[in-house]
């Protein structure tokens, strides 16, 4: 629970506001589908068990609404009015660097040396989509999947599909911090799946022998399930979750513990 606390309170990132709860209704939903088969639980028991969860999940709620991550959601809110298009006189839906870039663009100032032909192009065609879908500059995540999905349509190039873009196509803040993607975009598909693959079928598997072996089920491997599946939540919301030693290998045990869990159900 003070992990929790640490997490929600202080950690100041996404990840620990809404990791938290997600853990605490995994949980619960685990202990209710673990032990659906057995008949021996008795009301009073679940009663209990249901209440501590109100209980935690309330708390995590309200100290979620005390968050160093809502301060600064607030605080960037309040920047993004700053943000403002010369030419429109309106409020932009890009970032301060990314508007720059792109008037840079416009004028012909940006060398190739730079910022290749593609790069460009895809950068001023994010600002339009980003126009069009009114989109807060503060939503630097999307913005970045945008720039990059772009990217690879324009770059017209099959090798790039393959073995993705690297990290050069990473600047300032279109550097892109959803990982998973990142791992498709920067590696290619080859490298997405020979990083990838082995955790993928793991979890396929997972996922198959829950559905095939419904009434085999029991609540440590719904815990290890519901542990990979939020691994792969997380790294759509932050970077360095597939990257960083420490995360890493939490990861492979959970993949090798519900492996293992796979194999004594089937």
């Amino acid at each position: 629970m003070a992990t929790g606390v640490y997490l929600m309170v202080f950690l100041g990132t996404r990840v620990g506001l809404l990791g938290f709860p997600l853990i605490l209704v995994s949980y619960f939903i685990c202990f209710i589908l673990g032990r659906r088969k057995k008949k021996a639980i008795s009301r009073r028991k679940f009663f209990a068990s249901f209440c501590i969860f109100v209980l935690c999940l309330s708390s995590a709620i309200f100290l979620g609404m005390h968050s160093s991550t809502l301060k600064r959601q607030k605080n960037l809110e309040k920047e993004q009015n700053q943000v403002v298009d010369k030419n429109t006189k309106e409020v932009s839906h890009i970032t301060g660097d990314a508007l720059s870039y792109v008037k840079q663009i416009e004028k012909g100032e940006i060398p190739s040396s730079f910022m290749d032909q593609a790069q460009q192009k895809s950068l001023v065609e994010m600002k339009n989509t980003a126009d069009r879908l009114f989109l807060d500059n503060s939503k630097r995540r999307i913005q970045q999947f945008l720039y990059h999905t772009y990217l690879i349509k324009n770059q017209k190039s099959i090798s790039r599909i393959l073995f993705g873009n690297g990290y050069l196509s990473n600047y300032s803040e279109m550097t892109l911090e959803m990982e998973l993607a990142s791992l498709l975009y920067n590696f290619g598909l080859i490298g997405f799946v020979l990083y990838l693959g082995f955790f993928i079928v793991i979890l396929v598997k997972a996922v198959t022998t829950l559905f095939q072996h419904f009434d085999k089920r029991n609540i440590i491997y719904l815990y290890y399930l519901f542990g990979v599946g939020l691994v792969y939540l997380l790294s759509l919301m932050a970077g360095y979750t597939f990257f960083h030693v420490s995360s890493m290998v939490v990861i492979i045990l959970l993949h090798i513990l519900l492996n293992e869990e796979c194999e004594k159900i089937e």
